[in-house]
């Protein structure tokens, strides 16, 4: 008898944990996370530089299309 509410204990903690894992992988394929927002999008570009530094200014808006090695302010 124990064995079997064992079992079943161990079965419903299974499933919560899979459940909860699947719910994670959605929330972090849907959402851009970083310290301070989570931010819901579409489509997600990582970005990444050769040289370490902060940005200062995005001379683009949402929505804009840019391309490689597009220099700012250029059109």
């Amino acid at each position: 008898m124990k064995k079997r509410i064992a079992l079943i204990v161990f079965g419903v903690l299974l499933v919560i944990s899979v459940f909860l894992l699947i719910k994670y992988i959605i929330f972090s394929h849907n959402y851009a996370t970083s310290n301070a927002v989570f931010v819901k999008t579409d489509s997600l570009t990582n970005l990444s530089f050769k040289i370490p530094g902060k940005i200062e200014n995005i001379y683009v808006k949402e929505g804009d299309s840019v391309k490689k090695r597009e220099i700012a302010g250029e059109t």
